[in-house]
């Protein structure tokens, strides 16, 4: 799966803003350091999975001494994936799972 530049720019916003943290530069920065690793890593048209990326992110948030801010992300990744279960097992219940092969 490509990565988005907007999506990652948006989870790392969204852990600064549960610190109260408002630094469009530095979470501009910090997306740019992460797109660049990608790049580095696999190539700029190169496939990437999310779980890859959202690692990526965490390393890349530690790395630069956002640590409390890379807590809340994983905080917020975790909650996601709990919810995202959550709505697969609702469809498995109400019979409404549909599984695309391809």
């Amino acid at each position: 799966m490509a990565f988005d530049k907007v999506r990652i720019y948006q989870a790392i916003e969204k852990s600064f803003l549960s610190e109260e943290i408002i630094d469009p530069v530095t979470i501009a920065t910090l997306t740019d350091l992460v797109v660049k690793t990608i790049d580095d890593r696999v190539g700029s048209d190169a496939t990437t999975h999310v779980e890859e990326v959202q690692d990526l992110v965490e390393e890349i948030l530690m790395m630069n001494g956002y640590l409390k801010i890379a807590k809340q992300y994983i905080l917020y990744r975790e909650s996601r994936k709990q919810s995202r279960q959550a709505a697969i097992l609702s469809q498995i219940r109400d019979n409404k799972l549909e599984i695309a092969i391809s």
